[in-house]
């Protein structure tokens, strides 16, 4: 991917159409902080799976599904219910705050 100009508010009307924002995500390790992968693009759900799905690929399929922690973004959620989940709702049993959703591992 070449990235002309990354922020929006910086393009011209000379410039080509591929200019614009252009977003880094990243997943690393939290311990050692060792970027596993990245993705450039977009802030959508569609670029967050790209992120997931390249996480993925290069996890042993023995180990265990990672611990994913985030900004609250609502993509990053769609995108982990995508590669990792199905979203299920538990049946409400009268105590404790009833919940909404609960995303779990396939």
């Amino acid at each position: 991917m070449v990235i002309y100009k990354k922020n929006e508010k910086n393009v011209t009307d000379d410039d080509p159409d591929e200019c614009g924002d252009v977003y880094a995500l990243t997943a690393m390790e939290s311990e050692t902080k060792l970027f596993i992968s990245h993705h450039e693009g977009s802030r959508s759900a569609d670029d967050a799976t790209k992120l997931f799905n390249d996480l993925e690929s290069r996890r042993l399929t023995t180990s265990p599904i990672p611990l994913f922690a985030s900004d609250d973004w609502d993509p990053f959620k769609v995108a982990l219910l995508n590669v990792y989940g199905i979203l299920e709702q538990p049946p409400y049993c009268g105590i404790g705050t009833k919940t909404t959703s609960y995303f779990g591992a396939t």
